[in-house]
């Protein structure tokens, strides 16, 4: 995989050379056309001023006629049509032979998933069974298995057939699945309050067991039938005494709501007579005391319309406490359930924890040289392994560091069920070196075709944005390139950009 890198680097480098050479051949072409255009008029009108002429106009060349000019105009000209159609072939060769790469990478790469995986398979079994080392154990083990099984076959058969014969005896209808079934239903009908029975039993001492339940069960029920019917008796009788209890309390309850309204009308009432009364009694009032009383009277008139009204707020007030109250009971229930709740961090280290496999081949796929053989949790830390070498994630390098966090992100996009259908990525190829720029392009490119991931990549540097743009131009119409420029300090203008791929279709307006 590495020598295919290297090579599609190579690859990609004598492509952009190419490219460059076209741009560089068209100009000069260009030029070219221009030159012996004037040239082929320039000429063409001297011969014309002199037709006899033998001589080139321009260095003085014996032999150098009209005809002969114009052949080599023309000659010239097919020449370096020929050399720009030479440089377009070996642009299309060059991206054959990186598309071909690419293949072959793709191939070595689920290659690489697969001995993963059945390294991990080798490994689970030397786990589980110590004895297996190499190959030969693993066979033999097989063989071994395929015997007893065979075994435990006919000793089955044996037993199926012994069984058959017992059943056409004894003459009950069914198959022998069906009796056993029966068998298992009346065990798991029998509450274990009554009889407390094992799936090992015989099937008399099931029998016998039934039997004998049956006959405490029918004395139980007899002694339960009694007990009902006097308690139903009783209950017929008192039946209807709730009913009665209730409704009688509901009225009173009624009618007390009813008296404490009106005896507390009454007390306002009877406060606003025993202040009043004493000045009404007098007969002696001139016109200046009964317009005091009035004022005063209206005073306390006042008094009680303000007290109903604190009484009907306070009413309102209440209904209000009671629903923040319950506003209130929620939140702390929520807060209660928040605090509860571990740290980030915590959630974190379980998902590495159980993904690290995952993880690590995402990790070796994206990342170059292959500098380590695998990723794995010790003493409840992350490290990589090199050579069997433990190497803390703190001396890795940053552009390896940043390899690592994008496995863990797009592992964690990957494994939830929840996660949206999309990807986003702002410069994720700021620390990153060329050769792990393809890598994670390729690994891109994995993950739209195959988990069906739409893809947001944002980046300012133009080789960048160039080599994702070939990358994922087989996308054709799902593929789109959106340009931003800021011309003035408050005007951003946008091109969009779709991919055909003979030509980009500009689309200023957008």
């Amino acid at each position: 995989m590495r020598e295919l890198q290297n090579k599609r680097l190579s690859q990609t480098e004598e492509l952009d050379m190419q490219q460059s050479q076209i741009e560089q051949e068209g100009l000069a072409r260009k030029k070219r056309t221009t030159l012996f255009s004037a040239l082929r008029t320039t000429g063409l009108e001297l011969y014309q001023l002199d037709p006899h002429r033998d001589s080139c106009p321009l260095c003085g060349t014996q032999g150098i006629t009209e005809t002969v000019l114009r052949k080599y105009l023309e000659k010239e000209s097919a020449q370096g049509s020929r050399r720009l159609e030479e440089l377009h072939q070996a642009v299309f060769d060059a991206e054959d032979g990186i598309q071909n790469t690419n293949s072959l990478l793709k191939k070595l790469g689920q290659q690489e998933i697969a001995a993963q995986e059945y390294h991990d398979a080798l490994n689970a079994v030397k786990q589980r069974f110590p004895e297996i080392q190499n190959a030969a154990d693993l066979h033999q083990e097989y063989a071994n298995a395929q015997r007893q099984l065979r075994t435990a076959e006919a000793q089955v058969a044996q037993t199926r057939k012994s069984l058959k014969a017992e059943l056409r005896r004894s003459n009950v209808p069914g198959t022998i699945k069906d009796v056993w079934d029966s068998r298992q239903r009346l065990l798991d009908r029998i509450p274990s309050r009554y009889l407390s029975l094992s799936r090992e039993i015989s099937d008399q001492e099931l029998m016998d067991a039934v039997v004998g339940g049956r006959k405490k069960w029918e004395e139980r029920r007899e002694e339960s039938s009694n007990l009902l019917s006097q308690c139903r008796n009783a209950l017929e009788k008192q039946h209807d005494m709730p009913d009665l209890f209730a409704h009688t309390l509901a009225q009173k309850r009624e009618q007390l709501e009813q008296m404490e309204t009106e005896l507390l009308r009454l007390e306002r009432i009877s406060a606003f007579w025993t202040a009043a009364g004493p000045m009404i009694a007098d007969s002696a009032l001139s016109g200046e005391t009964v317009r005091s009383m009035c004022r005063y009277i209206r005073g306390l008139a006042s008094g009680i319309l303000a007290s109903m009204r604190h009484e009907e707020e306070k009413k309102v007030s209440r209904e209000k406490m009671d629903s923040i109250a319950g506003k209130l009971a929620r939140c702390r229930a929520l807060h209660n359930t928040l605090e509860r709740l571990q740290p980030p961090k915590v959630y974190a280290e379980a998902f590495i924890a159980q993904n690290v496999a995952k993880i690590s081949r995402i990790f070796l796929a994206i990342h170059s040289p292959q500098e380590f053989s695998r990723l794995d949790i010790r003493d409840h830390k992350l490290v990589a392994f090199r050579n069997e070498e433990v190497v803390p994630i703190s001396r890795m390098s940053t552009g390896q560091r940043t390899a690592l966090v994008i496995a863990v992100f797009f592992q964690m996009n990957l494994a939830a069920p929840s996660a949206p259908g999309f990807l986003l990525l702002d410069e994720p190829v700021a620390n990153i070196d060329d050769l792990n720029v393809l890598a994670l392009m390729d690994f891109l490119r994995q993950i739209a075709i195959t988990h069906k991931r739409q893809i947001f990549f944002t980046t300012a540097n133009r080789n960048v944005a160039k080599l994702f743009r070939r990358k994922f131009s087989f996308l054709l119409e799902n593929f789109q390139e959106l340009r931003f420029f800021r011309e003035k300090e408050h005007f951003l203008r946008i091109e969009k950009r779709s991919y055909d791929q003979s030509r980009l279709l500009e689309h200023p307006n957008l």
